[in-house]
């Protein structure tokens, strides 16, 4: 699993990469595809774990969400002000004590990019780039 990991973060900033030109100074987080039999929803989605401290600390503009497609060959890429972020953390779950913002983004058409871990389903998907 470990390695399947890295290779998704690896391919994601390979992505990355080649549609900035460059991978971009902050957080970047990557998310393989994850079917229904294998999410915690129930339904297919893309699970993040942001740790809280870092966005606080490190004032970082934005988060860059990579999201594996399901073919496994691209990838979609959200980026996410940090202050719209932590403007929203009561519709988030908090893991870890309060430390870790856990996202689980729907890949649904119908509610793409919709946070459905939490409480606020918090919709992501206007910052897709």
């Amino acid at each position: 699993m470990k390695k399947a990991r890295a290779t998704t973060r690896r391919r994601g900033l390979t992505f990355l990469r080649r549609q900035l030109g460059r991978v971009p100074i902050g957080h970047v987080a990557v998310s393989k595809y994850y079917p229904s039999k294998e999410s915690w929803t129930g339904s297919p989605a893309w699970w993040f774990d942001l740790p809280l401290v870092k966005l606080q600390k490190n004032k970082c503009e934005a988060v860059y969400l990579l999201c594996e497609e399901e073919t496994g060959v691209t990838y979609l890429a959200l980026k996410v002000p940090t202050s719209h972020l932590l403007r929203n953390l009561d519709g988030f779950c908090l893991a870890e004590n309060g430390k870790i913002i856990r996202l689980h983004l729907s890949t649904r058409a119908e509610d793409r990019f919709v946070d459905l871990r939490g409480d606020g389903n918090v919709r992501l998907a206007r910052f897709l780039v």
